[in-house]
């Protein structure tokens, strides 16, 4: 292999380890945005129930001043 060549091979697998670099970077962000995600919908379905519960409450309220 000549020189050239070789300088070429480097800058090839330079690249390919900055794009592999990269793309996991990616998947691990991308797999704790999922799990961020999860908690915040858990924890905003809870919300709404305890709006739900109280929606009920006045409604009993409501019906019982009837």
């Amino acid at each position: 292999m000549t020189n050239k060549e070789e300088k070429q091979n480097k800058r090839v697998i330079i690249l390919l380890v900055g794009v592999l670099l990269v793309l996991f970077l990616n998947l691990g962000y991308n797999i704790w945005h999922l799990h961020n995600y999860q908690e915040q919908r858990a924890s905003g379905n809870e919300r709404w129930k305890q709006v739900e519960e109280r929606i009920h409450l006045i409604e009993k309220k409501v019906d019982d001043a009837l």
